[in-house]
């Protein structure tokens, strides 16, 4: 799992990948649920065909850390991905890597990854840009802002930072937005039975992103 280097540092993130790749997301419905919230694949340890890597459209040279992330989304769409349980691959974790070396640029990459899918996806029958509420920390919504890219086909009515988020439903139920992003947050799972306890349903009218914290 980690060779050198400072482990310390590393530690909480060493725990969270172990937890993530280990113990989670085994089976094709726990995979299909969070595809468009995380990579639930360790890109080195993945055996696919070349005739559904070409149907898929190969990886997009315009992403530059999470193109394998990319690839699994849209592989996804072509049929059932299995999983074996075991631990047959050994991660190296190192501070000097892309991804950690970039953990913001990762992050924002990921993002934009979820966005442009919600919206193919969720809502490709939409001729209108999809309307969403962002809920999150106050630097993800920030970094969700500066770096997200829409391409005018998504519309962010408004960013909520604080812990009002039952406004984010209140848009949602008064046909003003079409659906709610929820990020990082310290209150997530408040929110999140918040949001199921009103009717909405995960990854119908509200989504969840990974804006950086674990």
């Amino acid at each position: 799992m980690h060779f050198g280097g400072r482990r310390g540092k590393l530690k909480s993130k060493i725990e969270a990948v172990k937890k993530y790749w280990n113990k989670n997301r085994f089976s094709q419905r726990s995979m299909r649920r969070e595809i468009l919230r995380g990579c639930p694949l360790c890109h080195g340890s993945v055996m696919y065909s070349k005739e559904h890597f070409e149907r898929a459209g190969g990886y997009n040279p315009k992403i530059k850390i999470a193109y394998d992330w990319d690839l699994w989304i849209r592989i996804f769409q072509l049929g059932e991905v299995e999983k074996v349980p075991e631990i047959l691959y050994v991660y190296r974790l190192h501070p000097k890597s892309l991804s950690h070396m970039s953990w913001k640029e990762t992050c924002n990459e990921m993002m934009s990854i979820s966005v442009r899918y919600i919206k193919e996806l969720r809502f490709p029958n939409h001729t209108l840009p999809v309307r969403f509420v962002v809920i999150g920390r106050e630097e993800g919504c920030y970094r969700f802002q500066k770096h997200v890219e829409l391409r005018k086909k998504v519309k962010i009515i408004t960013y909520i930072t604080d812990n009002h988020y039952e406004y984010a439903y209140e848009l949602y139920k008064n046909n003003k937005a079409d659906g709610i992003l929820l990020l990082d947050h310290p209150r997530k799972k408040e929110i999140v039975q918040f949001l199921k306890d009103n009717g909405m349903k995960y990854n119908h009218n509200y989504f969840r992103l990974h804006s950086g914290n674990f």
